[in-house]
């Protein structure tokens, strides 16, 4: 699994500089990225947390970033 996370106050574009800089995320627009997300008005509701990318879709990522849809760790 590959996962990404994301600290309180991070900026759009160094999310998207971070999971470009990831090889095993699949290739995407960064301006398309960054249009939808402000667009639909994401960019005020990503949340921080650990998130598990490497299953996703741009929608899906930009989805989970939003709803807070964090990587969830068993204590023991």
């Amino acid at each position: 699994d590959i996962n990404l996370n994301i600290q309180k106050g991070n900026s759009v574009r160094t999310i998207l500089k971070r999971l470009r800089a990831t090889p095993e995320v699949a290739p995407f627009s960064r301006y398309w990225f960054e249009f939808f997300i402000r667009l639909q008005g994401y960019d005020h509701r990503i949340q921080a947390g650990e998130y598990r990318i490497s299953d996703r879709t741009g929608f899906g990522l930009v989805r989970a970033f939003s709803r807070g849809e964090v990587v969830m760790h068993a204590l023991t």
